[in-house]
């Protein structure tokens, strides 16, 4: 591991950068690995390079976060879904579809109070739920369903480390639906034709 000046051409002549870049290896590879230090002072792009080497091997060893993770933990949540929401009606989905997932995950970031990835627990989505517990059992669960997709599209994206909500379960709906469904009777079915 070491710092250096970048040179290059310039009109015949080689001409030294002003800032130091860095060169490192880590243990295992083969190649050598550059990265711009962005600094003047020798000793200041020394340190940074060591403290650039030292949370990759910190990442690799799964003691620290990757800074993916870092960066979408700081985002709003509203901007992720946004994201999701493009992703989605790329893939061909309808547009009712797509309004559906957007107004149910607003809904919950709004009263469940998440705002970033940190505030999206399980708990605070089943508190939320025995807010509601008024409402059929289908439209809790369709309001789990378009949390826990948005969640998992953030998780296979590489934004979260994983889904907090796919240890909750669905409410039971059976013998608690508001609508009764139910095969046409005979003659139902002959009117009908």
């Amino acid at each position: 591991m070491f710092v250096f000046k970048p040179r290059r051409r310039v009109h015949g002549k080689a001409v030294a950068s002003v800032q130091y870049s860095g060169r490192f290896r880590l243990a295992g590879e083969l190649r050598w690995q550059t990265v711009p230090l962005q600094v003047t002072d020798k000793d200041v792009a020394r340190r940074k390079l060591s403290e650039h080497v030292r949370s990759l091997e910190r990442i690799e060893a799964g003691l620290d976060a990757p800074r993916s993770l870092t960066e979408a933990a700081l985002r709003p949540l509203a901007e992720h879904l946004g994201e999701y929401l493009d992703d989605v009606s790329a893939k061909g989905r309808s547009k009712d579809y797509v309004y559906n997932l957007r107004a149910r995950n607003l809904r919950l970031f709004k009263e469940c109070g998440w705002r970033t990835v940190r505030d999206a627990t399980g708990e605070s989505f089943i508190k939320w739920r025995s807010a509601n517990a008024g409402k059929a059992p289908k439209t809790l669960n369709e309001f789990l369903d378009a949390a826990r997709s948005f969640l998992g599209w953030m998780h296979r994206v590489g934004r979260i480390a994983g889904n907090p909500l796919l240890s909750v379960g669905k409410v039971e709906t059976r013998g608690r639906e508001r609508r009764s469904r139910r095969a046409f009777t005979l003659a139902e079915l002959k009117r009908l034709v």
